[in-house]
């Protein structure tokens, strides 16, 4: 990682973007206003509680990754969010939530892979803003299974 650009010890501003599967649909513009927030504020550790994973990174300082105990058995989120009082956190919402769809655009599983083709199949270069009328006018792409099956 580069060296920081403040010289403080007491503040170590080099971070990173941390990104959990593939982002096809990764909006540029909502991750520069999350990383600007992350810059500006001095946050140890950014992320959005109501984008759907893989529309924009985590971002998190050397400083938050310094800190993080060898010894623990979970992600860093999980870790963090046990913790939270001890970090400088910068959490993100943008409208619209769309939580209640349960999306994901990191390309993680089976399901993410449909969600992205049929989303890139109608256009390739997408905005977070563009995709809740889309997901209105065609409401099979995120449906490609059972909710759940009953044995």
């Amino acid at each position: 990682m580069p060296k920081s650009r403040t010289g403080d010890p007491d503040w170590d501003d080099a971070s990173f973007l941390y990104f959990t599967g593939l982002f096809p649909c990764l909006d540029e513009s909502l991750s520069l206003e999350l990383y600007q927030r992350h810059d500006r504020y001095l946050s140890q550790y950014s992320y959005s509680e109501n984008l759907p994973p893989g529309i924009v990174p985590t971002i998190l300082s050397r400083e938050f990754t310094n800190a993080i105990p060898e010894s623990i058995q979970t992600s860093a989120q999980d870790y963090l969010l046990k913790n939270i009082n001890h970090y400088d956190v910068e959490i993100f919402y943008h409208s619209p939530d769309l939580r209640q769809y349960r999306l994901d655009f990191s390309l993680k599983n089976k399901r993410s892979l449909n969600l992205v083709r049929g989303f890139l199949k109608s256009k390739e270069e997408w905005s977070y803003s563009e995709i809740h009328p889309w997901i209105e006018k065609n409401p099979e792409v995120f449906r490609t299974g059972p909710s759940y099956l009953e044995l």
